[in-house]
């Protein structure tokens, strides 16, 4: 049974929730609800732009091989970056939460904001205001693009990942909800689809006998 999500919950209560909750297993329980919702156009955009960043500093480079000619290696950029668009606009097409969060994974440095990704970001502005846009572009272009070839790379790595490993990065996030909120949502969930009702709550008292006897390995 297809689900039908409405991101009035989704985005706004239990994504917040997952993101701020500090149990990793209920967290991980509550990302499996709705990992497989479709992402928002924003998030779309994102794919777009950044795949067509690729697609030009691919272009730049390779217009670097074939001539020196500035008004050639524009066209071959050009060309390159409308690839990647239609390259981004194709894939964001069917991106769920759980494929861009699989793939934002393999442009994280570590599982916590490091300052390597603010050094990076800095040496990026740096490089667009001494060489010009086109440093900019190249530095952000190869950052993305080596960051999809290590996940083609590592495919079959790729759904191993604990995404909740990198729920610190999801600044878009940042308050959570009430507990009260999450109940609503979660009923509201349960509506659209009443199947799985019954496996959230097996899940729930699977995960209460884990603690349970975590709490009484640690007594003895």
């Amino acid at each position: 049974m297809e689900r039908k999500y409405n991101r009035s919950w989704q985005q706004n209560i239990l994504w917040r929730e997952w993101r701020n909750c500090a149990d990793t297993m209920l967290a991980r329980h509550l990302f499996e609800l709705v990992a497989d919702a479709p992402v928002g156009w924003g998030t779309r955009l994102a794919m777009v732009v950044l795949n067509m960043m690729v697609g030009m500093t691919t272009g730049l480079i390779i217009g670097f091989v074939l001539t020196s000619n500035w008004l050639i290696l524009q066209q071959i950029m050009g060309a390159g970056g409308i690839v990647g668009l239609v390259r981004g606009f194709l894939v964001g097409r069917h991106l769920s939460w759980r494929d861009w969060i699989d793939r934002l994974a393999f442009n994280l440095p570590t599982e916590e904001p490091s300052s390597g990704l603010g050094a990076f970001v800095g040496l990026s502005l740096l490089g667009g205001l001494v060489f010009g846009p086109y440093a900019l572009l190249v530095l952000v272009g190869l950052f993305w693009g080596l960051g999809g070839m290590i996940q083609w790379v590592n495919k079959d790595q790729s759904a191993q990942l604990d995404p909740f490993g990198y729920h610190a990065w999801y600044i878009w996030w940042p308050v959570r909800p009430s507990p009260t909120e999450v109940d609503a949502a979660l009923d509201q969930f349960f509506q659209a689809d009443p199947s799985a009702r019954l496996q959230w709550t097996e899940a729930m008292q699977a995960l209460e006998e884990e603690r349970e006897a975590a709490r009484l390995a640690e007594d003895v």
